[in-house]
């Protein structure tokens, strides 16, 4: 949305671009309420993508506005325009009969031509005795003098013969006028129909609410943009043209300049880093602005000299308009320098009083200050860092299986450290695999920062903490010492770097006692460093993955029996073998750790079955590959594939227990895996343990009710009746009485006789594949 002023029209146009859909729009135009209403103009309907909104409709004033579109399925949101101004109609000419000028006095840029100005700085009190009965918040160093005529389009008449005017100020863009100096003073023309008056000092009618709180009879006009003018007392329509003038702050009229250089004629700032034990310097000086002042004088000092420091010279004189020069130094000892350069002078200032501007020749206290300063800090030495690692570790140069490790970090300088503002930082970050920058842990901080986690949160749940303690201390040089506790968890092969940045500085440091005497400080560039590097390997890389996304992520069963999800794989009786693939994998291994994994199977009283003939397996490497596990560690690991034949040979022993898998895999570094993992062995078939008949002679109802030794998978039964035959049945006809292992209630569907012995036949089989055959009688 959009508004374009109309040209030779009281308007302006609002536009705003098509809106797809839209058969018209509505256009609400608001007046402000700063504008003296609240007032909405439309909703205005219009097919056309502009509206021409027109003083003689709505008024003058600052409106908001804004447009909705419309079709049959209603309207928009509004969407508001920028704020548009409508000025009022200009009022009619005045009748001038009046002409002013102004003048500035003296010309502060001859060679300049426009809008007069008075020149002012402050805010100052002074004390100077010419000065009393006036104290301005602002001293003048010019004024403007104002020149009125009366043009005679008006014959003046009687007691009008002798014009008497009133002079107006307006703030530029206030639409506010107010009498000068105040409201009851008016001035009479001369005897040739004109005034002379000098302004400065513009009265109480634009000072502050309250003068006497600043205990002054009249209070000045503020730095800004001005009209001035005057109209005849008896006739407001008889008055001049308004002038523009301006009262313009000085916000500094003395300059000064203090720049340092070496003998070769290169600049310094902040900071001087030399490597000799003594420097020699050169400070240039200049001043300007001096055009304000009639005489003043220079001060230059130069503070922390000789060889402790404590001697300080200052060089002094007098100039006029502007002055420069230069002054060598020689530096030997380290710390903050300084050179300051004070000014002060006496000057012509004005003040109004009494229809005059009234110049006076004071001393100006105000400028008895510093106009320029210097301040650097001579650094001849760097820091020192040092780094120490408390570590079971062996070999530096190979991966060590640690979980924990010490760093401590020595920062030394012969001056003082800043162990803040970044002046002592450390890095430490887990390089997880030796070739991609992305798989890698990092975290920078500074002095006194006393935890850190690197990678929290981290899939494989191996993030390392840093817990960092801190100690400053001051002796013959300053110290500070860091250690650094490294928790590590879980890393198949990683590089553990850390590090220490060190930067010197002379100042406001948190050291005792640091630099006494040394200035106001300030930032250095001779720094130091001071890194190691640890090799962790501190697991076997399956163990992680197991703890992750357990045990069956590093087997493949094939053959095996399973009675629900999770149970315990059963190894088949028939034909008593199943394959078992196991998935060994490690960051750093090779075929001579791999060669002794040992495999066992104990049951639950610690017999090895291996060992007595119960189980064979005797598993081959069936391949070896490169998989990646980035987070873990070392991206690539060696993955070996075992795979054997778990087969049951009970020898004529009826068994079923649960054997335990052992299989213990080694690193490189030491680092043990140790497999654990459940079979069910079993050669003992379910046989029918219990066997019972009963009749409801009410109902003529009869059942019977069965149990097993064990839980059959499958089962088939036969139920003799004498004289009147026999009857089969399946398992799945039965139903399993609650509370009782293995046993079940079957509705035979036939009527059994009294006093009579039936028998149950049932082969049963279980998950294993055993069968057994049994017969009760009852």
């Amino acid at each position: 949305l959009r508004a374009t002023a109309l040209v030779g029209v009281a308007g302006v146009e609002l536009r705003w671009d098509a809106v797809a859909g839209a058969a018209s729009y509505d256009v609400t135009i608001t007046k402000q309420a700063a504008s003296g209403s609240r007032e909405t103009f439309g909703p205005y309907n219009t097919v056309q993508t502009y509206y021409l909104a027109l003083r003689e409709t709505i008024g003058a004033g600052e409106f908001d506005w804004t447009v909705s579109a419309r079709n049959v399925a209603g309207s928009s949101a509004a969407v508001a325009g920028t704020v548009f101004t409508l000025a009022g109609e200009p009022e009619p000419e005045p009748e001038y009969g009046l002409v002013l000028t102004l003048e500035e006095k003296p010309d502060t840029h001859p060679y300049r031509k426009g809008i007069p100005a008075i020149r002012v700085y402050g805010e100052h009190e002074n004390d100077d005795s010419s000065l009393r009965g006036y104290t301005s918040d602002f001293f003048a160093f010019n004024y403007i003098l104002a020149t009125l005529k009366y043009m005679e389009l008006l014959p003046l008449e009687g007691e009008r013969q002798n014009m008497s005017v009133q002079l107006m100020v307006e703030p530029l863009g206030s639409g506010e006028a107010k009498r000068w100096p105040d409201s009851d003073t008016e001035y009479l023309l001369d005897e040739d129909g004109q005034l002379v008056i000098g302004i400065n000092n513009l009265g109480e009618n634009f000072g502050a609410d309250d003068v006497s709180i600043r205990d002054i009879p009249e209070d000045p006009l503020e730095p800004g943009q001005y009209y001035f003018w005057a109209r005849a007392s008896w006739d407001n329509e008889i008055q001049s043209t308004k002038e523009r003038f301006d009262i313009v702050p000085l916000e500094d009229p003395l300059t000064g300049s203090i720049v340092l250089k070496d003998e070769e004629g290169n600049v310094y700032t902040t900071q001087v880093c030399p490597t000799s034990t003594e420097v020699t310097l050169v400070y240039e000086v200049s001043v300007e602005g001096g055009e304000w002042y009639s005489e003043l004088s220079y001060e230059f000092r130069i503070g922390q000299q000789g060889e402790d420091g404590t001697v300080e010279t200052t060089e002094s004189g007098t100039f006029t308009m502007a002055t420069e020069f230069s002054t060598e130094v020689t530096y030997a000892t380290e710390c903050t320098k300084y050179a300051t350069l004070t000014l002060n002078g006496t000057g012509v200032v004005y003040a109004y009083d009494n229809e005059e501007a009234t110049e006076i020749t004071a001393t100006l206290r105000a400028y008895d200050y510093i106009v320029a300063s210097h301040s650097f800090v001579l650094d001849m030495a760097d820091p020192t860092a040092t780094v120490t690692v408390e570590a079971d570790v062996a070999d530096p140069e190979m991966p060590a299986s640690i979980t924990t490790a010490t760093l401590t970090f020595l920062a030394s300088d012969t001056k003082c450290l800043q162990p803040y503002d970044e002046n002592i930082i450390f890095t430490v970050y887990v390089m997880k695999t030796f070739e991609n920058i992305e798989d890698t842990w990092g975290a920078t901080f500074t002095y006194g920062e006393p935890k850190i986690v690197l990678g929290e949160g981290a899939p494989w749940g191996n993030e390392l903490t840093v817990d960092a303690t801190y100690k400053a201390s001051k002796t013959t040089s300053d110290n500070a010492i860091i250690t650094l506790a490294l928790d590590i968890k879980d890393l198949d092969v990683a590089a553990i770097f850390a590090g220490m940045y060190v930067q010197d500085c002379c100042g406001d440091c948190m050291l005792e006692d640091p630099c006494a005497g040394c200035g106001i400080g300030g930032y250095l560039y001779h720094e130091t460093y001071a890194y190691t590097a640890l090799l962790v390997d501190n697991v076997f890389f399956s163990k992680m993955k197991v703890e992750r996304d357990g045990v069956d992520s590093i087997l493949d069963l094939e053959g095996f029996q399973y009675a629900e999800e999770g149970a315990t794989p059963t190894i088949p009786a028939t034909p008593g073998a199943a394959t078992l693939t196991v998935n060994f994998a490690d960051a750093f291994w090779t075929s001579l750790d791999w060669s002794f994994i040992e495999w066992a199977f104990y049951n639950p009283d610690g017999i090895e079955f291996l060992d007595e003939g119960y189980l064979f397996f005797e598993p081959e490497i069936e391949s070896t590959e490169t998989i990646f596990a980035t987070c873990s560690g070392y991206a690539e690991k060696e993955q070996v594939t075992f795979v054997g034949t778990l087969t049951a040979d009970p020898e004529d022993q009826e068994t079923e227990t649960v054997l335990t898998m052992i299989a213990t895999a080694v690193d490189y570094t030491g680092n043990e895996f140790v497999l654990n993992y459940d079979f069910l062995f079993d050669t003992i078939a379910p046989t029918l343990t219990h066997f019972a008949a009963f009749r409801d002679q009410i109902n003529n109802e009869s059942w019977i009710e069965f149990g097993f030794s064990q839980k059959p998978e499958t089962a088939t039964l036969a139920l003799t009746v004498t004289a009147s035959g026999t009857f089969l049945y399946d398992l799945e006809d039965a139903t399993p009485i609650s509370g009782m292992d293995n046993t079940y209630r079957l509705e035979t569907g036939v009527t059994l006789p009294y006093d009579t012995v039936i028998t149950l036949g049932a082969t049963s089989t279980d998950l294993a594949g055993n069968v057994g055959f049994a017969t009760k009688e009852t």
